[in-house]
């Protein structure tokens, strides 16, 4: 029986190293996958807040001179935008709307989301800069994942977590330590299991501390600023919808309202559409998808007064 345990961890070791997305060296996992979040450049703390930059050669940069309104967008790959080149997301979509639809403008939309980013980056963004932009409306994107902490580690985002997790058991005594350390089959199976665990505690997390509250200090400071909020809370896209699907942070709707802060869940309009007509993968929208989004978010702003207008010379035609 001894023989056929260590035959079968044998096998399971060998296995293990064929097949493990990631290479031990000197005891510590480096990952090996391809990361859907290339492209960055600099990584940097600013008040512990782990923040990263890419060079985004598709995106515009904002004109020189401030033009009539000016909306500032902050939020993560959802509205990057990931997988889809930029002049086809839906904030390059909404500008191009507005300045077509709309008699008022010039305006302008300045996308500085950057992937990975949850509220508190976006809410380390504001304070470094975006009010010296003259913001006259801050559009602010949450993604189901902005209670989680993202962190840069070879080159890729992951979950801050998942890294104090490896840490402490790397940092373990006797075979257990040696064990994480050195066995690839036993960090296959930690992986495994803390995924799981990962998205069990995804729904347990302090949503106020992390979403919440930041949420409510960067309306603060833009009033402080005479700049306006308006929230968008995106849905996941990897269990289906119904008209009733609502936003992963119930607090966030009832604040806004409170607040008189424009809100738009558009997990109801996504339902009307199979998922596989507007949908890249779990969270990401592929082109149609943003086009969708684009036609959302100018009826939304337009409707609640959210940009100054004479007159309307239409609207945007949905997909």
């Amino acid at each position: 029986m001894l023989f056929v345990i260590s035959a079968i961890l044998l096998l399971g070791e060998w296995a293990a190293r064929r097949t493990a997305p990631f290479e031990l060296r000197d005891g510590q996992i480096h990952l090996l996958l391809p990361s859907p979040e290339q492209g960055i450049t600099e990584q940097f703390e600013r008040d512990g807040v782990p923040m990263w930059r890419r060079a985004h050669p598709g995106r515009a940069a904002p004109a020189a001179q401030k033009p009539p309104f000016r909306i500032v967008v902050l939020g993560d790959s959802i509205v990057q935008p990931a997988g889809v080149p930029d002049a086809q997301g839906a904030v390059a979509l909404l500008q191009s709307h507005l300045n077509r639809y709309l008699d008022g403008g010039p305006y302008e939309v300045v996308n500085l989301s950057e992937g990975g980013y949850a509220t508190l980056q976006e809410e380390q963004q504001l304070y470094a800069g975006v009010l010296d932009l003259k913001p006259d409306l801050l559009l602010l994107g949450l993604a189901p994942n902005d209670a989680d902490e993202f962190t840069v580690h070879d080159g890729q985002l992951v979950m801050a977590r998942l890294l104090d997790d490896a840490a402490s058991h790397r940092a373990a005594s006797g075979l257990a330590g040696l064990a994480f350390r050195h066995l690839y089959l036993v960090n296959s199976v930690w992986l495994a299991l803390e995924r799981v665990s990962l998205n069990w505690s995804s729904a347990h997390v302090d949503a106020d501390h992390f979403v919440q509250q930041p949420i409510q200090r960067m309306f603060t400071w833009l009033r402080n600023g005479n700049a306006h909020m308006a929230i968008v809370c995106f849905p996941r896209l990897d269990v289906p919808l119904q008209p009733s699907t609502r936003c992963e942070f119930p607090t966030v709707g009832p604040w806004a309202r409170a607040a008189r802060v424009p809100y738009l869940d558009p997990a109801a309009d996504y339902a009307t559409y199979p998922l596989a007509r507007i949908k890249l993968d779990h969270i990401h929208l592929n082109p149609t998808g943003h086009q969708l989004l684009a036609a959302l978010l100018f009826d939304w702003l337009v409707d609640n007064n959210a940009v100054p207008f004479r007159a309307a010379k239409g609207r945007p035609p949905r997909p």
